[in-house]
């Protein structure tokens, strides 16, 4: 598949488990995530990305992606072995012995 098609098939799924309402602002977010200097802060991303008002918005939708953060880390790591093991076995181990 190429990678535009790879591109577009992984934003799909990454975006069935978010908020549709709050789903336009997380390519905002991580952009200014890649782009912000100094302290790694969310006001630094908001900042870098260009937000110049409604972060209050913005910070609802960190919320929003971080309780959905479980599902979201699912669906990337099914992203990883569909692509990176394709027809292979894997094995995978998780500790789980210290929830919080």
């Amino acid at each position: 598949m190429p990678l535009t098609g790879w591109m577009k098939s992984a934003v799909a799924e990454l975006q069935a488990v978010m908020d549709s309402r709050i789903a336009f602002r997380r390519p905002i977010i991580v952009s200014g995530m890649l782009l912000a200097n100094g302290r790694r802060t969310a006001s630094s991303w908001f900042f870098a990305a260009g937000v110049k008002d409604d972060w209050d918005r913005f910070y609802d939708a960190l919320i929003s992606i971080g309780k959905a953060s479980a599902k979201l880390a699912a669906a990337v790591l099914g992203l990883v072995v569909k692509t990176l093991v394709a027809g292979e076995r894997i094995l995978l181990a998780m500790d789980v012995s210290r929830r919080t």
